[in-house]
């Protein structure tokens, strides 16, 4: 089920575990690592099945990417709240003024939304 827009949900957490992720506790970080190397184990074995069912596929590379688990979702999910509660002073949402959308970096000045400009 692919979304034409992601939830704000989705965005806060990739915006807070991709530039606030070094505020994650040694075992959150840990269980992320150990998350991410199943993943890519479950892709490389699905990936294997796929190509010896459909030989065709062997002159191509092929990626295969299984959807994300709810439970892994979740878990990312709890790690951001944590983050965002412990430290509140540290995290800096860059909001758009117009839209209140989540701005791509903390550095950002363009909305991608509603193409907004804080340079104007």
């Amino acid at each position: 089920m692919e979304r034409d827009e992601p939830d704000e949900t989705d965005e806060l957490r990739e915006y807070v575990l991709r530039y606030f992720g070094d505020l994650m506790t040694e075992a959150e970080w840990t269980g992320t690592a150990e998350q991410r190397a199943r993943w890519k184990k479950r892709s490389r074995v699905l990936a294997r099945e796929r190509r010896r069912k459909y030989p065709a596929l062997r002159q191509f590379p092929l990626s295969y990417k299984p959807p994300v688990s709810e439970d892994r979702i979740e878990y990312l999910n709890g790690v951001v709240r944590r983050i965002l509660a412990d430290h509140e002073g540290e995290v800096f949402l860059n909001r758009c003024p117009e839209c209140a959308r989540l701005l791509r970096s903390p550095q950002a000045k363009i909305c991608y939304c509603c193409g907004h400009s804080q340079y104007t």
